[in-house]
């Protein structure tokens, strides 16, 4: 059954949240979605994964959605942590959880894990998907313009608007789900410098504790090759360096950035949530 309520973050930010839940669920999953989006655009995914039993909740990110804060905005790179550990408590009980995070909701959760690790506040979290996670940027959104925007005005001027330039083809191949993302009000086609500048400093940081870090719970990473907006050369790299007690590392071929709105959405759907399944046993 579909439910939403509002819960405050800890600076007082209304962060939206909706419940898919199901009769007697074998495992739940908490998604963050990526920038510029809003978490109403994983209904079909969470609908999917009812099927099989397992609960999922949404939440729109700060400055997304229906969620307060400044439009695409982000004082400081903290406080998406600090929402994931608030929504986090708005998760079934007695269920195993785990997290999903999809371009720069992937971003946060390699953040979120890699701070982390060892840690007490990473204890309940079963797993981690991390979907074309945006740990670099592509060659064609490298654009040495915006990084310099971001990197100096990130501080003086964060609200300045950074031009997403994001066409809908480049996110998916679906014909369907490209007009969708064109007619979708919720959808926003400015970045912020201040974000720019704290997601730099996120993506440095991931990068290097990759390096050495080391997992204690499953771990799935999916990315396709055809991705023009996070740095497939970068994410291979990540998900090669990062140790988990248990990784799969899982390439969709000719797909775009979105895998989970791609024309063989359904297949990824069956994939994820066997791989949730089989990890929650």
């Amino acid at each position: 059954m579909p439910g939403e309520q509002n819960i405050q973050a800890k600076d007082g930010t209304n962060l939206h949240v909706r419940q898919f839940h199901c009769k007697d669920p074998k495992a739940q999953l908490l998604v963050l979605h990526g920038y510029l989006e809003h978490c109403m655009r994983y209904v079909e995914f969470a609908e999917f994964l009812n099927k099989s039993s397992i609960a999922v909740t949404l939440f729109d990110f700060r400055g997304h959605g229906t969620s307060g804060g400044k439009r695409a905005m982000v004082n400081k790179w903290e406080d998406y942590l600090s929402d994931v550990d608030v929504i986090r408590t708005t998760l079934l009980p007695n269920v195993d959880a785990f997290l999903l995070g999809h371009s720069n909701g992937g971003l946060v959760l390699l953040d979120y894990i890699l701070q982390g690790s060892g840690k007490d506040h990473l204890n309940g979290i079963k797993g981690a998907i991390i979907s074309n996670p945006y740990v670099g940027p592509s060659e064609t959104c490298a654009n040495p313009i915006k990084k310099a925007v971001g990197r100096l005005f990130g501080t003086v001027m964060p609200n300045l608007s950074i031009p997403a330039a994001l066409a809908a083809e480049v996110l998916t191949s679906d014909p369907v789900k490209q007009e969708e993302h064109r007619n979708d009000p919720q959808n926003q086609a400015n970045a912020k410098a201040g974000w720019a500048s704290e997601g730099i400093k996120a993506q440095d940081r991931v990068q290097k504790a990759a390096r050495t870090a080391t997992i204690a719970f499953p771990i799935l990473f999916v990315m396709s090759d055809g991705d023009v907006v996070a740095s497939v050369k970068v994410n291979k790299r990540v998900s090669e360096q990062l140790q988990a007690e248990d990784k799969t590392i899982l390439i969709r071929e000719g797909e775009k950035h979105e895998v989970l709105n791609e024309v063989n959405r359904e297949e990824l759907f069956d994939t994820i949530s066997k791989w949730i399944l089989d990890k929650s046993a």
